[in-house]
């Protein structure tokens, strides 16, 4: 009898620790083997995943300073053809001017290249910045690439308008000035108001009026070509004197000449 009830108490205590285990093992509990095991498995999914995006933004990065580089090697050559046309010219300032709008030419050209790089660097972080499972860390670093990448592309702007006046082409200056404008969205716009001053004053600048304004006055020529008793008539067809071979018509043929309201013969 009472090792009976000894071996009932044994499977009791058994029965009691498998039911403690189990519930402890589905509430995750945090001091068993197999709820360390999931955190380690979630700790490592999310640093791989903050991994693959910091490589993402690490290459557009590098991509950007790529292009930066290219744009400030361009300013260089630039700088350097102007001081080697006024070297070559000499004293032939129409020489000069030739080397120097060549060589402008060619760096709006490359300026022009770097500008669509960068804005291929903004397309690529945007299927980044959409990601839904985007971490905090990653996020940051992608706004301060935005924001650079932004001003470097602002500033390659304002270069090209600076060479386009340079050469002359106020209109062609407005038209890049006015295609960036336009492509900020409105929460950037009022950062780029000095842009937007600067497209007002190339409209002012290049409005037909003004151009009117400011070029000379002709002086009106009279015409030499009839004798001076017949500069002020009416011309033909309307009841004037008309000249042929340098005199008056005599009275015969101005009878022979059909009335207004009558169709002509002929």
């Amino acid at each position: 009898m009472t090792l009976a009830f000894v071996a009932a108490l044994t499977v009791c205590a058994m029965a009691a620790a498998m039911v403690t285990e189990s519930a402890e093992a589905a509430a995750g509990a945090g001091n068993s083997k197999w709820g360390k095991r999931d955190d380690k498995k979630k700790d490592d999914k999310k640093k791989d995943k903050e991994d693959v995006q910091a490589k993402d933004i690490e290459r557009l990065s590098a991509a950007a300073e790529a292009v930066e580089k290219e744009e400030t090697g361009v300013q260089n050559a630039l700088a350097e053809a102007e001081a080697e046309a006024a070297k070559k010219a000499g004293d032939d300032a129409a020489q000069q001017a030739r080397l120097v709008m060549s060589a402008r030419r060619k760096a709006v050209a490359a300026l022009e290249t770097c500008g669509v790089k960068y804005g291929r660097v903004l397309a690529a972080a945007q299927p980044i910045a959409t990601k839904a499972d985007l971490t905090d860390k990653s996020k940051a670093a992608l706004q301060t690439l935005a924001a650079k990448v932004n001003m470097l592309r602002r500033g390659n702007v304002e270069r090209i308008a600076d060479l386009y006046e340079k050469m002359g082409k106020d209109r062609q200056a407005l038209a890049v000035l006015e295609a960036y404008y336009g492509s900020l969205p409105e929460s950037q716009r009022f950062a780029a108001m000095s842009i937007k001053e600067r497209i007002d004053a190339l409209k002012e600048k290049t409005s037909p009026k003004r151009k009117a304004a400011a070029a000379p006055k002709r002086k009106r020529v009279r015409s030499a070509r009839l004798p001076p008793r017949h500069r002020n008539r009416r011309p033909p067809g309307r009841g004037a004197i008309t000249v042929r071979a340098g005199r008056a018509l005599s009275v015969r043929e101005k009878a022979a000449r059909p009335l207004h309201h009558e169709p002509c013969p002929v």
